[in-house]
């Protein structure tokens, strides 16, 4: 990504009285598409990880003057992120997000993204493409301990929807699933292990932020590449990211390296299939180092025609018990979603009335 087409525009509203906001913007370039011609999502998750990056820089140094006692922001969750509709080259891509929600080690920040197309007559010049949610951490700059240190109390009024993301974040924890070496019959058709896929990079100094610390972007883009191949070998159609879920990070990474992204079909609904995804990171040069879990969460995709319009999702044939159960707590997941959609919808209607 050319860092000549981001724009920043640091922006002070009073909502509430304390209320920070910021806007990033982005022209995206034909080098940023998918296979399908759209922008990537990989490109659109970057972005919306970046964004969030500078308000939670900005939110636990305020009043900092800069130096040692600087907190270092550090991507804990994406609680999580949906896809509404593409993006297309020549558009502008414009990010606006905030601090919601503050804990006394942790904060929750919402990025929207719109693409703006200057083309387009006026109802259709701007559309809202992305939404997400992402937690945060902070600890000391230069700190390798990774002591997580208190972040400043947002004193606005207290969103209990945030709240409640907050106290689902403490009880579910961190744990990833654990996954057996063998998956089933690698030949039949729509069982996990036909469409299981392992893809692998190397994670350069570029890829890395101004820390030293390998940039989120760069992670939850081979994720969603690795989780959506899964999908597509599945279904042997198009498809697209709906969104992501419950995705953790677990560890800090200082050092450049190998990044691989193993992915598996845990659960289907008529219209979508449910991915778990999990990141590893190794250092193959360096002797006695072992593949360590860096992130790990769930990625949800539909299938699709060539116009655009949504398939019926062929069925997951699940093979031993560890599947079956995977498949359950994808189920449960699925009806709590929709549960929060509906909540969502309901919120909504209300503010109009």
């Amino acid at each position: 990504m050319n860092s000549s087409n981001l724009t920043p525009e640091c922006q002070v509203k009073a909502r509430n009285g304390s209320e920070k906001s910021f806007t990033l913007r982005h022209t995206m370039t034909r080098e940023e598409v998918n296979i399908h011609g759209h922008i990537h999502g990989g490109t659109m998750l970057t972005l919306m990880t970046e964004a969030a990056y500078m308000i939670a820089a900005r939110h636990c140094n305020q009043g900092q003057s800069g130096g040692d006692n600087q907190l270092q922001p550090i991507l804990a969750r994406l609680e999580g992120m949906d896809f509404k509709c593409a993006a297309h080259v020549g558009e502008v891509a414009e990010l606006h997000g905030r601090v919601i929600y503050t804990s006394p080690h942790s904060l929750l920040i919402t990025v929207h993204l719109y693409a703006n197309n200057p083309d387009a007559s006026a109802e259709c010049y701007r559309r809202h493409t992305n939404t997400a949610q992402l937690w945060f951490v902070c600890i000391q700059s230069g700190d390798l301990k990774n002591n997580v240190v208190p972040v400043r109390q947002y004193d606005g009024e207290r969103d209990e929807q945030a709240h409640t993301l907050y106290e689902r974040r403490k009880e579910n924890g961190m744990k990833g699933l654990k996954i057996e070496d063998s998956l089933g019959d690698v030949n039949s058709e729509h069982s996990v292990a036909y469409s299981q896929q392992v893809l692998t990079q190397l994670v350069s100094p570029a890829d890395m932020t101004p820390y030293g610390c390998w940039k989120p972007g760069v992670i939850l883009k081979l994720m969603d590449e690795c989780a959506g191949m899964v999908a597509m070998r599945h279904c042997r159609a198009r498809t697209v990211t709906v969104g992501f879920s419950q995705l953790n990070f677990t560890s800090r990474l200082s050092k450049p390296g190998l990044m691989s992204a193993h992915g598996i079909a845990t659960f289907n609904s008529n219209r979508s299939l449910e991915v778990y995804v999990t990141a590893y990171k190794e250092i193959p040069w360096k002797r006695g180092d072992h593949k360590k879990v860096i992130a790990h969460g769930y990625v949800c995709y539909a299938s699709v025609d060539d116009e655009g319009k949504t398939l019926p999702m062929p069925a997951l044939q699940v093979q031993g018990e560890a599947q079956q159960e995977r498949y359950d707590a994808g189920s449960r997941r699925y009806e709590q979603s929709k549960k929060d959609r509906a909540m969502a919808k309901k919120r909504k209607i209300e503010e109009v009335l």
